[in-house]
C-alpha cells in the first residue's frame, strides 16, 4: 500500500486509523504507511508535507492514541519517518523562535 502524494487517501487511512473498531486493521494500517512512507524525511515535493498532516499525527499520538501503547508508538515511528526529530519544515515560525534563533546566533558570534 502506497499513498505517494495523494492527501485523499491519506486523510481516508488516517480517518480509518482513527474510528475502526478493529485493532488489527489500524495497526496493519499504520504498519504498511511506516514501511512504504507516503514522503521521505521532510521532503519539499510532497504535497502531503503540510501543517495539517502534523496536526493531525500529533493529536493521534497525544490525544487519541494515549491509551493504547502500540498504536501510540507505531504513529510515533511514521511521524519519525516523515519529519524527523527536530521541527517539521513546513511548520511556520513564530517570532519568539525568531527571536531565540537570532539569539542564539549572536551567542555564537
Amino acid at each position: 500500500m502506497q499513498i505517494k502524494n495523494d492527501p485523499a487517501l491519506f486523510d481516508f487511512l488516517a480517518d480509518f486509523i482513527e474510528n475502526d473498531p478493529s485493532y488489527l486493521i489500524r495497526q496493519h494500517i499504520i504498519q504498511s504507511m511506516c514501511k512504504y512512507p507516503p514522503f521521505k524525511l521532510n521532503s519539499d515535493e510532497s504535497c502531503l508535507n503540510t501543517e495539517s498532516v502534523v496536526i493531525r499525527l500529533w493529536n493521534l499520538m497525544g490525544d487519541k492514541f494515549c491509551f493504547n501503547n502500540s498504536l501510540k508508538s507505531g504513529i510515533v515511528e511514521l511521524y519519525h519517518l516523515l519529519f524527523g526529530m527536530n521541527k517539521p519544515k513546513c511548520l511556520k515560525h513564530t517570532s519568539k523562535q525568531t527571536i531565540i534563533s537570532n539569539f542564539e546566533v549572536k551567542l555564537e558570534d
